[in-house]
């Protein structure tokens, strides 16, 4: 039975981290499902999910994207795929604002505001 894993990769950005991470998920026979990628400050940060042959484990795969995508500096990190317990969605739905805050640049503001967010479940998409 297939397994699916979460693989992040976080480096310094460079021309190709994506075309040799997915070729490394298709050499192994793996399927790639979603991504998400952005850079930062000169910094690369991707989260893939990939379905991958019951005979990759989490170990073979990270070592095989350490071998054919390597990242000076970087890391990738590959943990098996949980889905959910509950229905979540990165989805807007009727019931989602906007939120600004504004004011002097100090440390934890954003900590603060998000503490309250989480107290009232109320999460940040």
């Amino acid at each position: 039975m297939p397994q699916k894993y979460i693989i992040s990769v976080a480096s310094l950005d460079r021309v190709g981290i994506i075309a040799d991470v997915t070729s490394v998920i298709c050499h192994l026979k793996g399927n790639l499902e979603d991504l998400s990628q952005t850079v930062m400050r000169g910094y690369f940060s991707m989260m893939l999910l990939a379905e991958m042959p019951d005979n990759v484990s989490a170990q073979e795969l990270q070592m095989a994207l350490e071998k054919g995508a390597p990242l000076s500096p970087g890391r990738f990190t590959v943990f098996p795929y949980q889905p959910p317990k509950e229905k979540t969605s990165s989805q807007p739905s009727d019931n989602c604002y906007v939120l600004t805050a504004s004011g002097a640049d100090k440390p934890g503001v954003v900590a603060a505001v998000t503490n309250l967010l989480r107290d009232y479940s109320i999460n940040v998409i």
